[in-house]
């Protein structure tokens, strides 16, 4: 358990740090051409929310977002659901907004 949870801590430093996702005091941004993969990792936003901008991936595998605000998929961004859960802060009723570019 000590081990998944380093694991996690330091693959989401890693994202943050070299700019593959950024951390904003709405939550987390994946921007063009990043990837956020939590394979079979856990991690909490805290009420914040998961942002999926045009060309970025979040792809869950069998991993897990808990305390998830909002998640925010943009259109042309990608979210891959896999075996992986999310765990909203409002209840039972998932707040996932698909926003589509209507042009």
């Amino acid at each position: 358990m000590k081990n998944k949870l380093l694991f996690s801590t330091l693959t989401l430093l890693a994202v943050m740090l070299f700019g593959f996702a950024t951390a904003h005091a709405d939550g987390i941004v994946i921007r063009d051409g990043a990837t956020l993969f939590l394979h079979d990792t856990s991690m909490s936003l805290s009420c914040m929310d998961m942002n999926v901008l045009n060309g970025g991936t979040l792809n869950l595998g069998s991993g897990t977002i808990r305390r998830c605000g909002n998640l925010n998929i943009y259109g042309g961004g990608n979210y891959i659901q896999g075996t992986g859960n999310v765990y909203f802060c409002s209840g039972f009723l998932p707040s996932i907004y698909l926003l589509l570019d209507l042009l």
